[in-house]
Formats: C-alpha cells, sequence, structure tokens
C-alpha cells in the first residue's frame, strides 16, 4: 500500500507543478510594463501562484490518499483481516470472490459516502450565505464532516469484513461518534501530511 500511494501521491504533484501556472496564467496573467504592473500585479500574482500551488499540493495528497484505496484494496484488506486474526484468534481462508465481493462493497459503500459528503457540503455553503453566523457555522460543519470522510474509508475495510450494510456503518458512527470522530481526526491529520501519511497509511487501516 506505501508503494502505491507513494506513486500515485509523485504523479499527482506532478500533474499540479506541470499545470498551476499554467492553468493560473490562463486565468489571470499581468500585461504591460505600467508601474502598477511591475511592481503590483506581477508580485501579486507570484504571491496568488504559491498560494494555489500550496493549495493543489494538499489536494493531491489527499487525492492520491483516495485514489490508492481501490488499487490498494487488497493489500488493505489483507491487512485488515490479519488484524481480525490477531484480535480474535480465528483467521479467515482465503476466499478469491469473498474478496472481490468485499472490494465491490468498499467501493459501493465509500462513493455512497462521498455523495453524502457532498450533499453536505452543499449544505454548508449554502449556510454561509447567512451574513456572519453562516461563516461560523459553515467553518463549524466543515470541520466536522472533512475528517469524517478521511476517517470512513479506513473504516469500512474492517466493517465489510463483518457484512456490515452500509446503513449499519452509518449507525455504527453515530452511536460511537465521539470515539469514531477522535479516530478520524487523527487519521485526517496524519493523513494530510506528505511523506507522513505514507507511514501511517496501514496504521489507519490497523488502528479502525
Amino acid at each position: 500500500p506505501v508503494l502505491v500511494t507513494t506513486v500515485l501521491m509523485v504523479l499527482f504533484w506532478w500533474l499540479g507543478f506541470s499545470y498551476t501556472d499554467t492553468i493560473l496564467e490562463a486565468l489571470w496573467s499581468p500585461q504591460g510594463d505600467a508601474w502598477y504592473v511591475t511592481w503590483l500585479l506581477k508580485p501579486l500574482w507570484w504571491i496568488v501562484y504559491v498560494v494555489t500551488l500550496l493549495i493543489v499540493l494538499t489536494v493531491s495528497t489527499v487525492l492520491s490518499y483516495l485514489a490508492s484505496l481501490p488499487v490498494a484494496g487488497p493489500l488493505f484488506e489483507m491487512l485488515s483481516e490479519k488484524v481480525e486474526a490477531l484480535e480474535t484468534g480465528f483467521e479467515a481462508p482465503f476466499d478469491l470472490m469473498v474478496m472481490l465481493r468485499n472490494l465491490l462493497t468498499t467501493a459501493l459503500h465509500v462513493t455512497a459516502f462521498l455523495a453524502l459528503q457532498i450533499g453536505v457540503f452543499a449544505v454548508i455553503l449554502l449556510v454561509q450565505l447567512i451574513p456572519v453566523a453562516g461563516q461560523i457555522l459553515g467553518a463549524l460543519l466543515g470541520s466536522l464532516t472533512g475528517p469524517l470522510l478521511v476517517g470512513f474509508v479506513p473504516f469500512d475495510y474492517p466493517s465489510t469484513l463483518r457484512l456490515w450494510s452500509f446503513r449499519e456503518k452509518l449507525a455504527f458512527m453515530f452511536r460511537n461518534f465521539t470515539l469514531f470522530f477522535g479516530f478520524a481526526l487523527a487519521s485526517s491529520i496524519l493523513l494530510y501530511l506528505p511523506i507522513v501519511n505514507l507511514l501511517f497509511l496501514p496504521g489507519c487501516v490497523i488502528a479502525a
């Protein structure tokens, strides 16, 4: 899993470095030799470029993590099964069809949870239209829902091994919200950090 994530992260970072300036120049590129262009607009463009690049790299890190999950899914599932065997003393025999079924279930449930998150983010955008209070409430909702998406993905492996439905997974999350949110918050912090996330990605699956 670490190797797969590393390759995907390098790919996403390369795309970010390669195309951020091109896209930014297409949207806005100060032209001319006037004093305000040289001393104001061009320095401002570089500031916007650096900020945009940092955002792109952060998003690329998260995307590489999410993209690695279906690719490295079989490895994460084997890791989760091994942890189950150590904890329970029972190790299920390998079954290719079961593994493929679990991977499909994971992909469907993560997609469903992502769609749910997008709906929540749409609500957050609408809430932020409310003067003053909307900004505070939107930031609060965003800080609560963001980590949940990151935490749901490693949690899905052990819960899928238990053959839980999507509704059962959500019910477990909200029934144990404090515990789950602590896990999700820790996972999101570790997985947002470049390089560090490579070391802790399997650890998040084990922790789940």
